[in-house]
């Protein structure tokens, strides 16, 4: 039986839990960005694969994740 597929956008934290599993098998991917470069104050980002949203049926399961500071999304 093959590993049940869970896409996971955008947290290490989260992939490393998913693949401690037996059985499960965890995929990191970002969200692609809409504002150009030039209007982006951030460091850039990682070379993990932007998901598409046609990928997303391949997937048994979706997960997001969100990174925070003091209570407030980073």
């Amino acid at each position: 039986m093959p590993p049940v597929c869970i896409g996971i956008v955008y947290y290490s934290q989260v992939l490393e839990g998913i693949n401690s599993v037996e059985g499960c098998e965890g995929l990191m991917h970002q969200v692609a960005e809409t504002l150009p470069p030039e209007r982006i104050k951030a460091p850039p980002k990682t070379n993990d694969p932007v998901i598409k949203a046609e990928q997303l049926p391949d997937c048994d399961g979706l997960i997001s994740g969100f990174p925070t500071r003091s209570g407030g999304y980073v």
